[in-house]
């Protein structure tokens, strides 16, 4: 993996997966106008501005890098957000044509999108927060011998090494689409001190053999992790998309 700067989304190839990161200090006044209607109501919905900001960010992002591989203005990226379950307006965004595939995640300041084509995929990143209490999260997240890997770990290391179990599970979660509608207690991946590998995940075997999990080069004081499900060699490209979100609104002609 290594961390591009480009002035400007590329086009997605296939078996290539494109990263892209920006900060909260990336927002522009004119990224709203990008956004859908429903979009732009639910942004405003929100009572923090950090959590407004880093939702707007979420939807630029994915919507110029989107419109650049679907040749469409951003603002016409069709985007669906219906949650499977109850059929409201607050599911996992994908896209409704074409064959590419996308996740969002964010926390703190930090907000990361992840592109394929023709795979499922799931990212996840996390502030290392040393108010975390990581002992009683720890129950309900990691296996018994997940908890005892991470034990075996420095004092110094375990919080760091708990979110990389989270972020691995909660990426390969996203990925199939069922997000924490599953219990992190059936998947195992490998110890955070060994490269990222998923080893069980109850009543569906054939992942095991059929999924790419990687650990992502985060932002200092940060944690990320990748799941692709499928596939062969993936080639795995990280952006810094601060530029795309200063400079997108004169190279898109808006």
């Amino acid at each position: 993996m290594v961390s591009l700067y480009e002035p400007r989304a590329i086009p997605l190839l296939m078996n290539d997966c494109h990263v892209w990161y920006c900060s909260i200090n990336d927002i522009q006044p004119w990224h709203l106008r990008l956004l859908s209607e429903e979009e732009q109501i639910r942004a405003k919905s929100y009572k923090k501005e950090q959590d407004r900001v880093r939702f707007i960010l979420g939807c630029t992002i994915s919507r110029i890098v989107l419109s650049v591989q679907l040749n469409i203005a951003p603002q016409f990226v069709p985007i669906a957000r219906i949650c499977p379950h109850c059929k409201h307006l607050h599911g996992k965004p994908t896209l409704t044509r074409g064959n590419i595939q996308f996740s969002v995640s964010h926390s703190e300041d930090v907000i990361v999108v992840a592109f394929i084509k023709n795979y499922k995929i799931g990212i996840d990143v996390e502030y290392i927060d040393s108010n975390i209490d990581f002992l009683t999260l720890e129950k309900s997240v990691l296996t018994e011998e997940e908890k005892m890997q991470l034990s075996h770990l420095p004092l110094r290391k375990r919080r760091s090494g708990f979110l990389t179990y989270w972020t691995r599970k909660e990426a390969l979660l996203k990925a199939t689409g069922e997000g924490l509608m599953t219990s992190p207690l059936n998947i195992s991946v490998s110890s955070p001190n060994h490269p990222a590998k998923l080893l069980s995940f109850h009543n569906r075997p054939s992942l095991i053999q059929n999924s790419l999990l990687v650990d992502l080069d985060t932002r200092l004081g940060y944690i990320g992790s990748l799941a692709i499900l499928g596939g062969e060699t993936i080639h795995i490209k990280q952006f810094n998309g601060s530029f795309i979100l200063k400079e997108a609104f004169t190279s898109l002609n808006m």
